[in-house]
């Protein structure tokens, strides 16, 4: 079976050598100029891999992130779908069985974000990274909004009285989900066993609203991003002997000096809002984990790892 290059190629070689354009143009020609752009990557390439030496860190951190999200998609997988044991804990028409057996079928969505955003920053890719997280603050936002207030929870699984399965159900805007967390949120403040200082949860609203306001530019065409997003200052590297200042052609993507930061965002951003999750699930549905048996060791010094990690990276 031909490969789908090959036949791309053999189907462009026809286009040419029929005579249908009415300028000379070989197939060998073609073949030089996509060499060019081949070219091209290549050398982007050797050039972020020089850049990302210094991301190592982050390659890691982000490592540990999608590690302790899989991890809790599937012990949950298992405990809600594989043994039925959930069936066991909780009644199925519950609030609790329902809305967290559909908590980690979201949430595998997001951890497939956490995968893909290490792709993109690690490779330069800051502005489809940005795009990217913007969608994954809202999807955990959404998780946050569904364990935390039932009648919520129940309107987005509503059901709309038309005949097409992309529109039988709610699509919800952020404005909606936000109002919601944010009351979760403050319910959680005053939890008698949060030792957490308050003044942290403040901190993580502030947080979230400015990383969604910052992430939604790259959404909608903003001209000051598309722009500075083509030219992008260079991340400095006394390796490559190139002035701090350097501003750079963001052809196929370069590490830049704003992509250090960007993984900062995200890293914080997970740290704090997997805590929110974990409260949820263990206060709010009581699903300790000594109900799981699936890695739960695992999955225990991963989850109380999440923060101490993150203060950690802030010395590191």
């Amino acid at each position: 079976m031909k490969q789908l290059s090959d036949i791309i190629k053999e189907k462009i070689q026809n286009e040419i050598n029929s005579g249908r354009y009415p300028f000379k143009y070989s197939y060998e020609q073609f073949l030089n100029d996509s060499n060019n752009y081949n070219e091209l990557t290549n050398s982007v390439k050797l050039f972020n891999d020089e850049l990302k030496k210094d991301l190592d860190f982050e390659a890691e951190y982000f490592d540990f992130i999608i590690n302790k999200n899989t991890q809790l998609i599937l012990s949950l997988r298992k405990y809600f779908s594989e043994n039925g044991k959930a069936k066991k804990d909780y009644s199925i028409t519950s609030y609790s069985y329902n809305v967290m057996n559909h908590f980690w079928m979201i949430f595998t969505i997001i951890t497939n974000n956490y995968i893909s955003l290490k792709e993109l920053f690690i490779n330069g890719k800051d502005y489809q990274g940005k795009v990217l997280f913007r969608n994954t603050i809202e999807l955990t936002e959404l998780c946050i909004s569904i364990l935390g207030n039932e009648e919520f929870y129940t309107f987005f699984k509503k059901e709309n009285n038309v005949n097409n399965p992309s529109k039988n159900y709610q699509t919800l805007k952020f404005d909606s989900i936000r109002k919601t967390s944010n009351k979760i949120i403050e319910k959680i403040k005053k939890l008698p066993k949060n030792n957490i200082d308050k003044e942290l949860w403040d901190e993580y609203l502030k947080m979230r609203d400015e990383y969604y306001d910052d992430t939604s530019k790259h959404i909608h065409s903003n001209f000051f991003n598309l722009m500075s997003n083509s030219y992008v200052p260079l991340k400095y590297s006394g390796e490559l002997d190139l002035p701090e200042d350097s501003l750079v052609h963001n052809l196929s993507g370069i590490i830049s000096a704003k992509t250090e930061n960007n993984i900062e965002q995200v890293i914080l951003y997970d740290s704090i809002s997997y805590m929110i999750l974990m409260i949820l699930l263990i206060e709010t549905h009581k699903l300790h984990f000594s109900k799981l048996d699936y890695k739960t060791d695992y999955l225990t010094i991963l989850s109380a790892n999440n923060w101490e990690l993150l203060k950690f990276r802030k010395k590191h």
